[in-house]
């Protein structure tokens, strides 16, 4: 059976397009005829279908949008088994309120996997979804970096990521339908690749690496975060734990990743089909909400 990996969303906190944003981006993405679907970003979410059975990772606060366009409503919450969490940044976890109002028939509970800083982050953010006592909606599955494990054919290894908060990264490896192991990398919210996760990373063949912009729109991005500090202090890139598009690059030099996806890309960066044709080659994509990769 293949083997479906779709990218639900491409994007950070901040989604293409933005309320009351006249920029080109946004004034693209709002094309009413979807000339320009590739301009509009989700949160960052990946779908994963193997051996029938859904594998989510990460669920923004826009994922149920992301069911619905891309899956024409076929697909519902429902439908989910697993559920793995990077992060509890919102734009990573906003989302999992979603799954309350969409129990699963049979009374299965939802496979959650994350961090426990991330679960406790959670439960403390999201009490509600935890007080019933008759039924579990999350069924929680605590994980630690570098212990493998595996969910439905899906072997795991969680790898630390560099964030302002304990982050993991995924390196999935599973069986195609040829019967070949196939290895795909999951690094959104870091601003480096450590040393000791780089050979469990390297030679991967799909990388979905996050890269927020380019190095010369990082003032101009930092300056929308922080507006009333000083532009010096403002520019300290170190405030923003994420790799430009320049960096990720060179990450994936490194790495030698067969094929690398650009993802969680914020508003402000010129439009994708600017940014496709000054770093798109044959095996570097900049990634765009719906793109899939069947193995």
């Amino acid at each position: 059976m293949l083997t479906e990996i779709t990218l639900l969303g491409s994007g950070d906190m901040r989604s293409i397009p933005q309320p009351g944003c006249d920029c080109r981006n946004c004034l693209l993405a709002k094309n009413q005829y979807n000339f320009y679907r590739c301009e509009k970003r989700t949160n960052f979410s990946l779908l994963i279908r193997h051996n029938n059975r859904y594998t989510l990772i990460d669920a923004g606060p826009m994922i149920y949008a992301q069911l619905l366009n891309y899956y024409n409503s076929f697909l519902s919450f429902r439908d989910i088994d697993n559920i793995l969490l990077t992060h509890d940044h919102f734009d990573h976890v906003g989302g999992i309120p979603l799954f309350y109002g969409n129990v699963k028939a049979d009374g299965r509970s939802y496979e959650l996997f994350c961090l426990k800083e991330v679960f406790q982050e959670i439960k403390s953010r999201y009490d509600w979804l935890f007080l019933t006592k008759n039924w579990k909606l999350f069924e929680y599955n605590e994980i630690s970096f570098f212990e493998k494990f595996e969910i439905d054919g899906l072997k795991i290894m969680p790898i630390p990521m560099v964030h302002k908060v304990p982050t993991a990264g995924f390196v999935i490896s599973f069986q195609s339908s040829e019967g070949i192991e196939k290895k795909i990398a999951i690094a959104t919210d870091t601003k480096e690749i450590k040393e000791e996760c780089k050979k469990f990373i390297s030679g991967a063949d799909l990388l979905f690496l996050g890269t927020v912009c380019e190095e010369n729109k990082f003032p101009i991005l930092l300056k929308g975060f922080f507006p009333d500090k000083p532009f010096r202090e403002v520019f300290k890139r170190e405030k923003v734990d994420h790799l430009t598009i320049e960096e990720a690059k060179e990450v994936y030099f490194d790495l030698r990743a067969k094929t690398t996806i650009a993802v969680h890309i914020t508003h402000g960066n010129d439009t994708h089909d600017e940014l496709s044709k000054r770093y798109d080659t044959e095996d570097f994509k900049i990634g765009y909400d719906g793109m899939t990769f069947i193995f």
